[in-house]
């Protein structure tokens, strides 16, 4: 018993020990800033196409005392891949450069998939950049990085700062890092989307969008692209979210973009080729059908008018069938909407709205013949005796698909 009493307290005053130890550790370290002020930070990379290769554009910033930022400054250079256009820089400059503290990793729209895998190989392969990194498509990447920052001292920071400030539900899109990228680049199809900045309005890739989706009311042309139903607005100042969590987290994004740049949407890229931008209310209805949004607000805008409801829950369940040589696609969608949010919301009006861009959506990607809802991934993990059917041919199988939907709704007061 007096042996148990002994080592019992010694366990005790091993550990009080232990704890001691560790606090005089820490608190007798002091923080060396003299490496990290010999090193040049690296906060952003911009990757834009060239002649001849990809000019690489990087946000640099340097400490002062080791805590406050200078001012950032932009360099550029060019070269045949992302890898010699980065060593190009590194030659330029006097001090190392350092990758552990970047944010963002713009691409251009322009960019080949070979340019595209090869500035995503190069993250990946750099030990100091984290998988965390915002990955985010733009018209030109020098362009975005030079726009000064209005809410941060830092264009890189800033834009990482825009992307955390949405809700944790939208995660193939306007939270998407690194990491998820590679997750959704894994699935079959190679499909993966990511942010969209315009830089100065309302960008080609958005425009050419309203023509070839049809957002009049599910027709397949758009004659005026001042009034087509679905379209976002061009104004940068006036870029809202399409969807969101508070009204405090809207407020702050819209802030932050005043007069500089506007989240417009997301680009969605098949085996490293952009196949296609949607501007920001289709990019929350993309999400909303892909089951990605749970909750939040949900902003659709048809006709010269905005719907907008609180979605207190959202779920979206997908049914697969394999018939007399065709594939049958249904979606479910189900969603428990706060009416205690919005006084004069309306229930028809919403879903009317929810309707047409469903049918625009599904009609996009029959028409474009991408798998935008990750359905071959789904069918693979769920139904094996269709996906043994249609996996020697799926791009011709979903082509010819089917595809129905039936929205649900139920009010929550």
């Amino acid at each position: 018993m007096k042996y148990f009493k002994f080592f019992k307290k010694l366990k005790k005053g091993i550990l009080i020990f232990i704890c001691f130890s560790l606090i005089f550790s820490f608190c007798s370290c002091d923080v060396d800033y003299s490496d990290i002020e010999n090193k040049a930070i690296v906060s952003a990379i911009g990757v834009d196409k060239q002649k001849n290769g990809v000019t690489v554009t990087l946000e640099i910033v340097n400490t002062v005392e080791g805590e406050k930022y200078k001012e950032p400054q932009l360099i550029s250079k060019s070269g045949v891949n992302v890898p010699e256009a980065i060593n190009n820089l590194s030659s330029s400059v006097a001090k190392n450069l350092f990758f552990s503290h970047c944010s963002v990793l713009a691409l251009s729209k322009e960019l080949t998939s070979e340019q595209v895998n090869d500035a995503l190989k190069y993250c990946f392969k750099n030990e100091e950049i984290t998988l965390l990194i915002k990955v985010v498509s733009t018209e030109n990447a020098a362009k975005l990085l030079s726009v000064p920052p209005s809410s941060q001292e830092i264009s890189g920071y800033e834009i990482m700062n825009i992307l955390n400030s949405r809700t944790n539900n939208i995660a193939i899109g306007y939270k998407n890092n690194f990491i998820t990228l590679l997750n959704s680049q894994n699935k079959k199809g190679g499909l993966f989307a990511i942010p969209f900045f315009d830089v100065s309005g309302e960008s080609e890739t958005e425009e050419n969008l309203k023509q070839n989706q049809g957002e009049n009311n599910g027709e397949n042309k758009t004659e005026n692209k001042n009034d087509s139903s679905g379209s976002a607005s061009s104004s940068g100042s006036s870029s809202g979210p399409s969807s969101g969590s508070s009204s405090n987290s809207s407020g702050s994004l819209e802030e932050s973009q005043k007069g500089t740049y506007s989240l417009s949407g997301i680009s969605v890229y098949k085996n490293n080729n952009l196949k296609l931008c949607l501007n920001r209310y289709y990019a929350a209805a993309y999400e909303m059908l892909n089951g990605f949004f749970k909750n939040g607000l949900l902003t659709l805008y048809l006709n010269k008018s905005v719907e907008t409801a609180y979605v207190a829950n959202n779920t979206v369940l997908k049914n697969y069938d394999f018939k007399n040589g065709k594939l049958y696609i249904n979606f479910s969608i189900n969603q428990e909407i706060d009416t205690s949010k919005f006084f004069d919301f309306s229930l028809n009006g919403y879903k009317q709205y929810l309707n047409v861009y469903c049918k625009n959506l599904i009609n996009l990607s029959k028409k474009e013949n991408l798998d935008m809802f990750f359905c071959e991934d789904d069918i693979y993990k769920t139904d094996k005796k269709v996906y043994g059917k249609v996996c020697n041919n799926f791009n011709e199988f979903y082509k010819n698909a089917e595809i129905t939907y039936n929205i649900n709704i139920i009010k929550k007061n």
